[in-house]
């Protein structure tokens, strides 16, 4: 199409507004995106309110951005190509010659390029990005799901990696809102046992759903140290909630050389004494997002683990009201702007749409004769042994599986030529090559 359609503010705080542009053309080592989804993150209100420095009107805000390669400008190598799937998010590229970056340390770039800030964002039909902003959406997240895991998902995600705690550890997520619904998630999937901090005592079902082991009400009697020393003094506390007041709550609930990790942005200073950090050796640590290995990091950790944000879909169209379900915070949890119908998975012939690698169709294995008992083991990829002499028997008449031995069970093999046999009082893991 010669045209397409952008959500843009025209002046400080004014409603959005949808205007067609040209298609542009992407630059060297740049690609143009069809944005399938793009989320609608709190920080856009810094870009639409002209809260930042640099930020040109009309602005179109979006760093949440998930879509599919149409173009590739010249000189955009690591292998990128029309049809890859991907999510660009607050790490929109960075300048690769500032100290942060030639230290490798690329998300605080002094020049970083973040989507409606450094140029178009994702509220529209396409855009234009950096290569080296690009992550790649693996098969199985949808790219409404992939959009806010971009910023939301890998901040909380990268937060929690990146610090101090280790399996077994007491974690606290404070707040249960669009970042903090993921962290309880995510501490859930790393091994910590998980405390949930939010307000209201309505809250601590959905807490338990999230999978949380603990719930503390900060509006309780009790005050959220007290409750996080009782258990025992938290290793981290990923503070999430936008409230500076309530992550100062938080800190003397640390355990000793326990970590404050802040990913949640507000105006007002943190009031904390120095002795509430040094009798304790007490770490207060502000987290930004991730590079786009990072994303990648998350969405297949995701995957991995079944993770998806809760989120609310609506058509690029609806915009202005997406924005305000935001501001006001009663989306659940996440709201996301959608521009067109999602692509089914795979097509009749079994191939990955819009020009990714085919899928291979799986392979029919020959199963047990007819008659033969399926023997129940606790291994989920074990097979049933044919009798001897049936059809489906493949072992040589000197393996020792044909007498019904300890090391008998048949297993397939990836390839074409049989079986693979058991080894004898051993257990065959799933991925690792067994004998042959």
């Amino acid at each position: 199409m010669s045209s397409y359609r952008v959500a843009q503010v025209g002046a400080v705080g004014a409603p959005f507004e949808i205007v067609e542009r040209a298609v542009p053309r992407p630059g060297p080592r740049h690609v143009r995106i069809a944005v399938d989804a793009c989320g609608v993150c709190h920080s856009d209100a810094m870009f639409v309110d002209g809260v930042l420095p640099g930020v040109h009107f009309p602005v179109v805000p979006g760093h949440e951005i998930a879509g599919r390669i149409e173009e590739v400008g010249e000189g955009t190598d690591n292998g990128w190509k029309v049809g890859d799937r991907v999510t660009v998010g607050w790490f929109g590229g960075s300048c690769h010659h500032c100290t942060p970056c030639r230290q490798g340390d690329f998300i605080v770039c002094e020049q970083l390029k973040v989507p409606g800030w450094a140029y178009d964002g994702g509220f529209g039909e396409q855009v234009i990005a950096p290569a080296d902003a690009l992550a790649r959406i693996p098969d199985g997240l949808a790219a409404a799901d992939a959009g806010p895991m971009a910023c939301a998902g890998v901040t909380t995600y990268n937060g929690l990696r990146r610090s101090s705690a280790r399996p077994g550890d007491l974690v606290a997520v404070l707040g249960l809102g669009g970042l903090g619904h993921l962290g309880v998630r995510f501490a859930v999937a790393m091994g910590f046992e998980t405390v949930a901090i939010a307000r209201g005592a309505d809250k601590a079902d959905f807490a338990k759903q999230l999978g949380a082991h603990h719930y503390v009400d900060s509006t309780a009697g009790t005050a959220v140290a007290d409750a996080l020393q009782s258990l025992g003094g938290a290793q981290v506390v990923l503070a999430t909630a936008a409230n500076s007041a309530a992550i100062t709550a938080t800190v003397d609930g640390l355990a000793h050389r326990g970590e404050l990790v802040v990913i949640g942005a507000d105006t007002e200073p943190l009031r904390l004494t120095p002795t509430q950090l040094l009798m304790r050796a007490r770490v207060v640590r502000g987290h930004p997002s991730g590079t786009a290995q990072d994303v990648q990091d998350t969405l297949e950790f995701c995957v991995l683990q079944g993770i998806r944000p809760m989120i609310e879909t609506m058509p690029l169209d609806n915009v202005n009201e997406a924005y305000g379900r935001m501001l006001s915070g009663t989306a659940r949890f996440r709201m996301v702007l959608t521009t067109r119908k999602p692509a089914a998975r795979t097509d009749a012939g079994g191939h990955a749409p819009c020009g990714g690698r085919p899928r291979r169709r799986p392979r029919r294995r020959p199963g047990p004769a007819a008659g033969a008992e399926v023997a129940e083991t606790a291994s989920p990829v074990r097979r049933a042994t044919p009798p001897p002499g049936t059809p489906g028997d493949r072992r040589p008449a000197s393996s020792p599986g044909r007498a019904g031995s300890v090391g008998g069970g048949w297993w397939p093999r990836r390839g074409r030529r049989g079986g693979r046999r058991r080894p004898a009082g051993g257990r065959w893991t799933p991925g690792v090559p067994g004998p042959r």
